[in-house]
């Protein structure tokens, strides 16, 4: 059986939310803005296929440090169809392959030679990611996810989280946080603090970032460097009251959708 936190069914509101942020260098939020960056910059990755892989590898490791963070002993890929997607059958991954092997290419064509649709697909992937982490640690706080639940059950629960975060994310109800998303990084639109001094400009890297920062794919020293400040200004973004806000009115979306 999947287990089903705590939710008000009138309001929407779970009972046991974390915090909404953490202002650790290793805190949750922390932990959460600097790889939901990351699976942004993968966008920019030129190569089609390769900038999806990219950023399932962020959203999977994500994953694995919030479940980590709660003492779970599961796997990531336990969890798969929450960071993944539903899971398909046979026929349908090939027929989505096959599909994905014609039209990727003119996508990521598409997107390269207009740049707003890259930024805005890395704004929305970024976001996708963000949301993930911050509802995977909400509800782990509240009792899902136990180590002692069989394959079927984690399927079946992380299925309806995966579901209803994206629901919200193509929803008009994901507005506030793509606002907050361009206005904490600027660096996927703006290049003009590009020769600013890398090292004094970026905040202090966790140990979380060094691990992350080891997936990445090849980036130069001012690229990480950016990715970094993106990450820092995006927590500062979500610690503000207009960040709180937006946090909960996303949170009360998703436990709608799972109610």
């Amino acid at each position: 059986m999947s287990v089903d936190p705590a939710i008000d069914t009138q309001s929407g509101d779970a009972t046991g939310s974390s915090p909404v942020a953490d202002p650790t260098p290793n805190g949750v939020m922390h932990l959460v803005a600097h790889h939901a960056a990351l699976a942004g910059a993968c966008e920019f990755i030129p190569l089609p296929f390769a900038d999806d892989l990219a950023a399932e590898r962020f959203q999977r490791a994500l994953v694995d440090k919030v479940l980590n963070r709660h003492g779970r002993e599961l796997d990531a890929s336990a969890l798969r169809p929450l960071y993944a997607g539903p899971n398909k059958s046979l026929l349908g991954r090939a027929g989505g392959f096959f599909k994905g092997l014609v039209l990727k290419p003119v996508k990521k064509l598409f997107r390269t030679v207009l740049i707003v649709f890259t930024i805005r697909r890395a704004v929305l992937t970024c976001g996708e990611a963000l949301l993930i982490g911050r509802t995977l640690d909400r509800l782990l706080g509240d009792g899902w996810f136990r180590d002692d639940q069989s394959d079927d059950a984690l399927t079946h629960d992380a299925t309806r989280v995966g579901v209803a975060v994206r629901g919200v994310m193509m929803s008009p109800e994901r507005r506030g946080l793509v606002r907050l998303l361009r206005q904490g990084m600027r660096w996927m639109r703006d290049d003009s603090d590009g020769d600013a001094d890398d090292t004094e400009a970026s905040p202090p890297a966790s140990a979380a970032d060094d691990d992350a920062e080891t997936h990445a794919p090849p980036m130069d020293r001012r690229q990480r460097a950016k990715v970094t400040r993106a990450g820092e200004r995006l927590r500062q973004e979500l610690d503000s009251q207009e960040g709180r806000g937006v946090l909960a009115g996303l949170d009360a979306a998703v436990d709608r959708r799972l109610a």
